[in-house]
């Protein structure tokens, strides 16, 4: 299906563990993907009610307004929903939003989850890949079709929170000229990553990589020769 990873046969990949908020998580470093190779363009409309954007660079006045702002259209929004937990919670969280958008992000997204205190963080870094570095192949991720920037690798991670295991993934778009495109979720707990996936996944579909030359850029067939489209994959995330 366009848009959705696939699994291998054994119904699951192979795990990373979660890196710190400033770092992809992958073989490459955020050093490494910050040269960037052209522009993300959001090809469709996007609800941005549920996946708002995170502006980079606020000075804190700026900051304090955005957060005003935000507030007061999502408790509009809201409307009866809205609850005095709301209002000391939801602050917080775009507060907190604010400081998770990393230096080398070309976009950075608060996914709101209903009408419910309830987010996670998306984020999106395109770059120059250094040739002598490993890309995800196989056994290490499945495939992920998206409409516009073509197949790419997605790679789960886990972090250990308490008694429970927060699970996020990374997709690698690998496009011609050596041009990368990585679209980080961070981890986060397994149902709240299951109600939030179709989200996701329409919002990587929405992307497509321009270089400076005007051209769209696509990535390359990732060597994932076992992948399979009849699985399905949220199997894949299931944690070995």
């Amino acid at each position: 299906m366009s848009g959705s990873p696939t699994t291998s046969p054994r119904g699951r990949a192979t795990a990373t563990r979660s890196s710190p908020p400033s770092s992809p998580g992958l073989a490459y470093s955020s050093e490494r993907i910050r040269g960037a190779r052209g522009t993300l363009v959001d090809q469709r409309h996007l609800d941005r009610r549920r996946l708002a954007p995170l502006p980079e660079g606020l000075d804190p006045d700026a900051a304090r307004s955005w957060t005003a702002e935000q507030t007061a259209a999502l408790r509009e929004e809201w409307g009866e929903d809205w609850s005095a937990e709301a209002e000391v919670v939801i602050p917080a969280l775009l507060r907190g939003g604010l400081e998770r958008r990393r230096e080398e992000d070309a976009l950075a997204f608060q996914l709101w989850l209903g009408r419910r205190p309830l987010c996670l963080f998306v984020h999106v870094a395109i770059g120059a890949r250094d040739p002598q570095q490993r890309l995800p192949g196989p056994g290490d991720g499945v495939l992920f079709d998206s409409p516009s920037l073509g197949p790419g690798v997605l790679v789960p991670r886990y972090d250990d929170v308490g008694d429970s295991t927060a699970v996020g993934f990374d997709v690698v778009f690998a496009c011609e000229d050596d041009a990368l495109v990585l679209v980080s979720v961070e981890p986060t707990l397994a149902d709240l990553l299951g109600l939030a996936s179709p989200s996701i996944q329409s919002f990587i579909g929405s992307l497509e990589l321009t270089g400076p030359d005007g051209r769209v850029r696509r990535a390359l067939p990732p060597a994932l020769l076992e992948a399979q489209p009849e699985n399905t994959w949220i199997d894949s995330l299931s944690r070995p």
